[in-house]
């Protein structure tokens, strides 16, 4: 990180699958190449659950606080607002939403409790892309980027979105 990636301009870094360990790593990398921003991609195992939305919200705000716990708090994918969205709007080409937009003021999305540790997303490589596991319905897909773009956060504007996008 330091002796690559810093010299070639890098300032921050995108951490993958960081449930895979502790989140004190990723604030000690932080720390010891004195990152600008960085992100982590924690996607909690069970799946989204609009009738108790704050298990997905809590379980990332605990991994954000491991970060600072180990030196340079990072910011986290927003996957609570991610399933919101999915819930709202719908997904998979569904097309069937539950019109509960409620869900998308819910305290367990980043976003709205803690919008500056927020990286707010619409789909990304896991979700959407070539995997398709949990795209959002794409006919929703510029409504959501019209919510996320205009909210708290850091939006992310998903690749395959931006490329190849067409209505």
């Amino acid at each position: 990180m330091n002796n690559v990636l810093k010299p070639a301009g890098f300032v921050g870094w995108r951490y993958d699958y960081v449930k895979g360990f502790a989140g004190k790593y990723v604030g000690q990398y932080n720390e010891g190449s004195n990152a600008e921003f960085s992100v982590g991609e924690y996607w909690p195992t069970a799946g989204y659950n609009s009738g108790s939305p704050d298990s997905w919200g809590n379980e990332i705000k605990t991994w954000i606080n491991a970060t600072d716990n180990g030196g340079q708090r990072s910011k986290a994918f927003d996957f609570a607002l991610k399933g919101a969205m999915n819930t709202v709007f719908g997904n998979n080409a569904s097309n069937v939403g539950n019109s509960y937009y409620s869900l998308l003021a819910h305290k367990s999305n980043l976003m709205i409790s803690q919008p500056s540790d927020a990286v707010t997303f619409i789909d990304n490589h896991d979700t959407g892309s070539t995997q398709k596991h949990w795209y959002l319905d794409p006919s929703d897909i510029g409504t959501a980027y019209a919510f996320i773009l205009t909210h708290p956060g850091y939006p992310c504007v998903a690749w395959q979105h931006y490329f190849t996008y067409e209505e």
